[in-house]
């Protein structure tokens, strides 16, 4: 009876999802088809005395992008570090000291609902924790008995310090001393793109944990060693979050390796009996929705355009660009 309640758990999750991922991807119609840019063959001299910028257009006729690419670095965005905007919250960067970058971070806690708003929005998002559930479903019912017997015959595969190292490293409140670290440094060195990363690392941080903790205390499900509370993973899903933050970020070459630790983090999870495989899957399916989400949102800007790498075409230019979507 037991196996038949959780399927049907298992499909309702997954049905749930996908339904709220085919609702939500219905946008309005546009009053713009597309878009043109117009740009100007030459601009005034900057302040330097650097050659005019050359700038490049492109028609986006379907998901209205509007892009500028720049053959050079623009100015700093207003800002950086700690420059205060009408609302007086700096857009970029430490307020100045360790104090008043907390007084002002204070202030922009609310952002956190913004970038909650986001993760919940996206329909991609919903698509991926859908599948997510199924496959986590379908394994629950037909291979975590047979993967945790094998981890139970055979506990031994990593060594006890690595598990150890693993586990430590897996850890969220490893992630978090290491984002208060960036917070820190950022700060203390008016670093604007370590404190930048690290608001958004603790941002993806903190909505995991809470939604993981909610996802918990909703199924309270058994780990292979009879603790509770196993569904889903949040080691294997904070380790998720930090490297897909990193990935967003960065780069997918830079996230690698920790798109990789996390597959240690899970593969450690299993062999200490403290999760079973469904339960690493959709915590890993969890974890990347909202660190690509939120650091998808906290890019660097110039004027709400963002801040994105360019090379031409044919090869002959490159740089940065702005891009803007609406």
């Amino acid at each position: 009876m037991k196996i038949w309640t959780d399927r049907i758990k298992w499909l309702l999750l997954g049905s749930l999802a996908v339904l709220m991922a085919g609702c939500a991807s219905r946008e309005p119609e546009a009053s713009l088809q597309g878009e043109l840019i117009l740009v100007a063959e030459r601009l005034e001299q900057v302040n330097d005395d650097r050659p005019p910028m050359k700038t490049e257009s492109v028609r986006r006729p379907q998901k209205r992008p509007a892009w500028i690419y720049c053959s050079y670095d623009p100015p700093p965005p207003p800002g950086v570090p700690g420059e205060k905007t009408e609302k007086g919250l700096p857009e970029r960067g430490p307020a100045g000291g360790i104090w008043e970058t907390l007084k002002s971070d204070a202030k922009r806690s609310p952002e956190m609902l913004d970038d909650t708003g986001a993760v919940l929005v996206e329909p991609t998002n919903w698509l991926v924790l859908g599948m997510g559930g199924v496959i986590s479903g379908v394994t629950r019912n037909n291979w975590d008995d047979r993967i945790a017997g094998h981890f139970e015959r055979h506990h031994n595969h990593l060594g006890s310090d690595l598990k150890i190292a693993i586990g430590a490293a897996g850890n969220p409140g490893t992630h978090f001393a290491v984002a208060g670290a960036l917070w820190l440094y950022g700060t203390l060195n008016e670093n604007a793109e370590s404190y930048e990363f690290s608001r958004s690392l603790f941002s993806s941080l903190i909505i995991f944990g809470v939604s993981n903790m909610g996802l918990k205390w909703a199924f309270r499900d058994e780990s292979p060693n009879g603790e509770e509370y196993a569904f889903p993973s949040g080691h294997t899903g904070s380790t998720m979050t930090v490297a897909a933050v990193v990935g967003e970020t960065y780069g997918f070459w830079a996230g690698l390796p920790l798109y990789l630790l996390t597959g240690l983090v899970a593969w450690e999870r299993m062999e200490t009996r403290e999760h079973w495989f469904s339960d690493v899957i959709f915590g890993a399916a969890q974890g990347w929705v909202i660190g690509t989400t939120v650091a998808g949102r906290h890019r660097p800007q110039v004027l709400g355009w963002d801040i994105v790498p360019y090379v031409s075409p044919r090869g002959d230019t490159a740089g940065i660009g702005l891009m803007k979507r609406w």
